[in-house]
């Protein structure tokens, strides 16, 4: 993963994070564009992340969520509440928003409450399909908003959840790994340095 190097620690980690979909193998969008809502969740990602077409990637979000309730997949559901979170996180706007700029993005509080909400929501339906690597992000996700609040050590607690995620990912399926950047080998690793930056407590 890429990590900037002129912003925060943690808010450019977050950046980086998003960046990692947490999608079923096979997501990429066929020839004639996305089809299945996994496809249409991964090109909204990446339109808010790349080029900054929200208003693309809301359409996406919207017509996947159609078809996720419609099929009762909450493994899909969870991505489009978290893509969601994303939105109201920035505000809904058209804003170019990579992984450079992260830092100039001041979301409101009432803006950081509507991302909590959707947050959450994602979160429980992660949580409920065991879907352990997501909750490792959404948690991650929330320790980011907990940042930008300037809530001393207020993203300690996620970062602990999203540490404790990802251990339980790593415990029933061994053989996959989450992606991160060097130095660091693993994403304990990574959340441990996150920890320390943030003055978090041990354990």
């Amino acid at each position: 993963m890429f990590v900037a190097r002129n912003c925060r620690f943690l808010l450019c980690a977050v950046a980086a994070l998003i960046a990692v979909a947490f999608l079923t193998p096979g997501s990429k969008a066929g020839l004639f564009g996305p089809s299945t809502p996994q496809e249409k969740l991964s090109e909204a990602n990446d339109l808010i992340f790349g080029p900054g077409r929200v208003g693309k990637a809301r359409q996406l979000i919207e017509e996947a969520r159609a078809e996720c309730e419609k099929n009762n997949d909450k493994a899909c559901l969870s991505e489009v509440y978290r893509l969601y979170g994303l939105l109201e996180r920035y505000g809904f706007t058209d804003a170019i928003i990579v992984r450079g700029n992260i830092d100039n993005i001041k979301p409101t509080p009432e803006e950081l409450d509507r991302s909590d909400a959707r947050y959450t929501k994602a979160l429980d339906l992660a949580t409920e399909v065991h879907a352990f690597d997501k909750v490792t992000n959404i948690n991650f996700l929330l320790a980011g908003n907990q940042k930008l609040r300037g809530v001393p050590q207020g993203p300690c607690i996620y970062l602990d959840r999203a540490l404790a995620a990802a251990k339980e990912a790593q415990r029933l399926h061994p053989d996959e790994k989450m992606r991160v950047s060097p130095p660091f080998q693993t994403v304990d690793e990574w959340l441990e340095q996150m920890k320390k930056n943030e003055g978090c407590p041990n354990g």
